[in-house]
């Protein structure tokens, strides 16, 4: 969706370099690749001084060990990938600011070795979770708590050995017949190494 009355247009290249930016039809197209946290923090923060939609922000082949907090603060994101960059850390405040825009998340083949709880509880429009590829080993109790849109988490090629009791407690069935195993049965989707699980309805 577009900002009532604010024209979108990308910022030049050296503005926000490494970073690079294509317009798309529903907002702007973010690329920032093989470069560092503060290469990224700096490039973000032009972004910040206009009303931009950001409708695809990837972060793709970086050195981005941590995800500091409030990183994304005064931007508006619609789809962020953090993809193949070490990422083991994501701080508790660094996608609450996005959280009522956020609709897909891909962390994954990163090196998280728990679900990042406290950071995820404020993504209330979130649909599509991706965390493949990590060093997950146990999913905690509560670990998706207040993802209640939630209608697809995917954990593939982790290194699971236990799922906690009520680890997914709090997600809800999606609104639509989306993903069902019969016709009047919502469900939501998830997959753990290659097969998936489908969380029934009380």
């Amino acid at each position: 969706m577009w900002l009532k009355g604010v024209q979108q247009q990308c910022p030049t290249r050296s503005e926000i370099s490494p970073c690079s930016c294509t317009l798309k039809k529903n907002g702007l197209d973010i690329l920032c690749e093989f470069t560092d946290q503060q290469h990224i923090s700096t490039a973000m923060g032009v972004l910040k001084r206009k009303e931009f939609v950001i409708f695809y922000l990837k972060l793709r082949h970086n050195n981005l060990r941590k995800l500091p907090g409030f990183i994304f603060l005064g931007l508006d994101i619609r789809h962020l990938t953090i993809h193949n960059s070490s990422l083991s850390t994501v701080e508790e405040t660094s996608l609450s600011s996005i959280g009522k825009m956020l609709t897909q998340l891909d962390v994954s083949q990163n090196s998280l070795t728990t679900v990042p709880s406290s950071a995820y509880k404020s993504l209330h429009q979130l649909l599509i979770l991706n965390m493949n590829h990590n060093k997950i080993s146990v999913v905690h109790a509560k670990a998706f708590l207040g993802l209640d849109t939630l209608e697809i988490l995917t954990l593939y090629e982790n290194k699971i050995t236990s799922i906690e009791d009520e680890a997914f407690v709090g997600l809800e069935k999606p609104t639509s017949g989306a993903f069902t195993i019969d016709s009047s049965t919502p469900t939501l989707r998830i997959h753990l190494n290659e097969h998936p699980i489908y969380v029934l309805p009380n």
